[in-house]
């Protein structure tokens, strides 16, 4: 897409400009960069939610170590974690290979990794998978954050929504996230739920 452009050429140009601009001209750059990557990311929710919804998105399954894909998870979100808030995880490492689509599965952990970063201040963040039953497996992600009333769970799986304005105000976001991963989930034989 012609955001793929705007996010490549404004990188080769950010990383020219530390040496010829001043910082004003760089802190603006980085403006455009950081924008531009948040509308990337937001044009690819769209794209994936209209696949998922047209029944285009397909499911390429196939045996993955799903410990290297968790570790690979919380390394991409680290960098979003705050200051004096924990990433811990229990990576057992008897994890059988799984069999399922590894793309979709990091996609789904990175979202919610990604919201547990964004609505907690302080304390920690948990993942840690465990086999449930023969074939199956579970993937929890836990954290100290802000927390969801109780007559908003439901609606927080509906596309645009978050759980109430102020939400969107202070955190930002689209209401696409967890959406997706729940739609994904689903396609993959599974499910993404919630309590808080």
């Amino acid at each position: 897409t012609p955001m793929n452009a705007i996010v490549g050429f404004s990188k080769i140009v950010h990383r020219k400009a530390k040496t010829q601009l001043d910082r004003r001209q760089v802190d603006n750059l980085e403006r455009v960069l950081q924008s531009s990557e948040i509308l990337m990311a937001l044009i690819n929710d769209i794209l994936d939610l209209s696949k998922i919804e047209a029944g285009r998105l397909e499911v390429q399954p196939e045996h993955f170590d799903l410990r290297e894909l968790l570790e690979s998870c919380v390394g991409t979100v680290s960098p979003l974690v705050k200051k004096g808030v924990q990433l811990k995880t229990r990576l057992a490492r008897e994890l059988s290979p799984v069999w399922s689509d590894p793309t979709r599965v990091r996609q789904i952990v990175i979202n919610l990794l990604s919201n547990a970063a964004k609505f907690t201040e302080e304390g920690e963040i948990r993942v840690g998978p465990r086999t449930i039953g023969k074939d199956r497996v579970a993937i929890p992600v836990s954290d100290s954050g802000i927390g969801i009333p109780g007559d908003k769970l439901a609606s927080i799986f509906e596309e645009f929504r978050q759980a109430d304005g102020s939400t969107t105000r202070k955190y930002g976001g689209t209401g696409l996230g967890l959406s997706i991963s729940k739609k994904l989930a689903q396609m993959l034989g599974g499910d993404v739920t919630v309590d808080s």
